[in-house]
């Protein structure tokens, strides 16, 4: 996947707020990462969600988490993530990817005409 995950570039290291929590968040996110990469996604659930406990803002968590969401069937949980990571999104293309997770997520809800909007939306994007 040459270090993307369903669109996403990997996004730099962030800064956390205490040294400890900040290190075992990356650990976490760097092994969720591996685990997405090499089709375990229930296991990159896991460690993901660990993360999210230690950096609940970091967007290169959030960004990994509805990717790990949509890849273990929770399209819900899906677009919850999504919902707190696209206000934080500067770049054209991590926009882009964020509109083709939530489209995937509203067709595996089987809202077709919403996710067909949003696929367009990202075409012109």
């Amino acid at each position: 996947m040459s270090g993307e995950i369903l669109g996403f570039r990997p996004a730099a290291p962030s800064t956390r707020t205490t040294p400890v929590a900040g290190r075992a968040a990356e650990a976490l996110t760097a092994l969720g990462r591996l685990y997405l990469t090499q089709g375990f996604p229930e296991q990159a659930l896991a460690l993901l969600l660990s993360a999210q406990r230690r950096a609940p803002r970091d967007g290169e968590v959030l960004r990994l988490l509805a990717c790990a969401h949509l890849l273990t069937d929770s399209p819900d949980k899906t677009l919850a993530v999504l919902d707190r990571l696209e206000p934080t999104l500067t770049g054209s293309e991590d926009l882009r990817a964020a509109l083709h997770l939530r489209a995937r997520a509203l067709l595996a809800l089987g809202r077709v005409r919403e996710a067909q909007a949003l696929f367009d939306e990202r075409r012109r994007i």
